[in-house]
């Protein structure tokens, strides 16, 4: 079995501790009081971006110490609002590499065309007062789709044997 590394290359020896401390520093950095982290997070899920006092801070505090689990609403909310993507980085690096060919093109085009059309429905919502942190999650998507398709075309490119240009 490999290793697996965290953000600074060096091994992981717990991934749900690693997400658990990134999670923790995430409401730590961002958010003067966990109460104030528990209504953002709130707020973003919330249809029109202000839960009002519907939120739970037991909830929240019990995810601090480790005696409840995040959830990946969680991550989508903290990381969005924290404008930071190292939770996902490291959720990801924590998965086993694929098996397997890779996804065709025209699988890697659906999911384009169909991203795309989210993230432009998401942004036109933007202009009439929709939540920017949706908007921001769906644009965030595309760019995971895109970089998706190209590892899948660089590889594809290098096992016929034409690496890309300027490679």
């Amino acid at each position: 079995m490999m290793p697996e590394w965290n953000l600074r290359g060096r091994v992981m020896s717990d991934p749900r501790a690693t997400v658990h401390a990134l999670m923790r520093g995430l409401v730590t950095r961002h958010f003067p009081t966990q109460q104030s982290a528990a209504k953002e997070m709130a707020d973003f899920w919330h249809p029109t971006g202000n839960a009002g006092d519907d939120f739970d801070t037991a909830a929240l505090s019990r995810k601090m110490n480790g005696t409840r689990e995040w959830t990946t609403s969680d991550v989508i909310a903290l990381s969005a609002i924290a404008g930071s993507d190292r939770v996902v980085v490291a959720m990801r690096q924590a998965l086993p590499e694929r098996a397997g060919s890779p996804v065709s093109a025209l699988q890697h085009a659906r999911r384009l065309i169909k991203e795309g059309g989210e993230g432009t429905a998401a942004l036109l919502a933007v202009s009439e007062g929709g939540c920017p942190h949706q908007a921001r999650a769906e644009l965030v998507d595309i760019l995971d789709t895109v970089k998706a398709a190209l590892r899948d075309l660089d590889a594809s490119d290098m096992a016929d044997g034409h690496p890309r240009e300027g490679a």
